[in-house]
This record gives structure tokens, C-alpha cells and sequence, in this order.
């Protein structure tokens, strides 16, 4: 939020753009000074052998501020994810006033998942369509290469005997590739 609020509006005053980029170190020495905290807190906690499983290790790249994330109006974004701490469960009394801004929060990248989620079930259902037709579309070319052969004369008989054995070695391998692989969902996005 500091970066995007305070240094990119401080464009054009040298002034500005200083406070600005202390305002953000500031801000990140509180974010370590924080992370650490918890850090101790944790390593405390397993020691006493009363740690929750929900708490996972703080990695640096859990602390990297993603506005992109959190905002999901912005285009191109529908593959992000948030770091885990940000889907740790939170107690309703600990969300207070916050409360509305959390469930909303929740409730777009709930959204979001299923997006995602059905986008790969729809993703599926062409792969297995597309798997379907490309055999059918080898031995179409093959057919085609065949009747040229048989109408044909010299070399360019010969040359379309050869095209029609490419095209139906082409049809066996997708035949045997596509025939290993498990049948597509039934009843997705019907």
C-alpha cells in the first residue's frame, strides 16, 4: 500500500519521493521486526511441544506484498496465490471491526479458486475432445494421400504412397498415446 499509494504518487517531486521511500523502509523494517517476533514465537512454541500445525515456518517469501493479489480486479492475476499466512484461520473476535473486509476478502479468493478450478475441469473436457479428433484428422490427411496415389502417376504416385504411410503412422501413435490415458470426467460443466 506504501508503495503504490505513496512512491508512484510522489512522481515529479524529489521531496516527496524521499518521505516516501523512508515511509517504505520504515514500514519493511516493521515487517521484520514483526516476522522475527513470530519466528521466536514459534520456534518457543515448538519447544514446548504445543505448536498448532496451522502456524508453517515464515519465509522470506511469504512477507513479499502483492497488491495484485489482494485486488482482485486486476487483470491477469487469476493465477495468483496468496501466501499461506494470509489463509491461516482467523478467530471471529480477532477480526473485530475488520470483520466485513475479511469476509469479503474470503469470500474473492474462495471465488477465485472455483474460477480456476472450473476453468481446469473446462480444460479438460477440450484436451480429451481434441484427443478424439486428432486421430480422426490423421486418418482424413491418410485418405486423402491415398486417393491422390491411386490417381496419380510416377514419382507423384510414389510421393503420395509415402504421405499416406506418414499420415497413418501418425493416426497408430495417437492411437496408442491417446488410448493410455484416463477417460475425460463425466458430467463436469454439463
Amino acid at each position: 500500500m506504501v508503495y503504490r499509494e505513496d512512491i508512484r504518487g510522489a512522481s515529479g517531486s524529489v521531496k516527496k519521493r524521499t518521505r516516501a521511500q523512508d515511509k517504505l523502509a520504515r514500514a519493511a523494517a516493521d515487517l521484520r521486526l514483526r516476522a522475527d517476533i513470530y519466528r521466536l514465537a514459534r520456534k518457543a512454541a515448538d519447544h514446548l511441544g504445543g505448536l498448532d500445525p496451522k502456524y508453517q515456518p515464515l519465509e522470506e517469501k511469504d512477507l513479499e506484498a502483492r497488491s495484485a493479489a489482494i485486488h482482485a480486479s486486476v487483470r491477469g492475476t487469476k493465477n495468483e496465490h496468496l501466501p499461506w499466512i494470509w489463509r491461516v484461520e482467523v478467530e471471529e473476535a480477532e477480526r473485530s471491526d475488520k470483520s466485513k473486509f475479511m469476509d469479503t476478502f474470503d469470500r474473492i479468493q474462495w471465488m477465485r479458486a472455483k474460477c480456476r478450478r472450473d476453468r481446469w475441469e473446462e480444460e479438460l473436457i477440450l484436451l480429451h475432445e481434441e484427443m478424439k479428433r486428432v486421430p480422426k484428422s490423421f486418418m482424413h490427411e491418410a485418405t486423402q494421400w491415398k486417393h491422390r496415389a491411386n490417381e496419380g502417376e510416377g514419382w507423384y504416385s510414389a510421393f503420395a504412397h509415402s504421405q499416406h504411410a506418414r499420415w497413418m503412422n501418425l493416426k497408430a501413435m495417437a492411437d496408442g498415446i491417446f488410448s493410455t490415458l484416463p477417460d475425460a470426467p463425466s458430467g463436469v460443466l454439463a
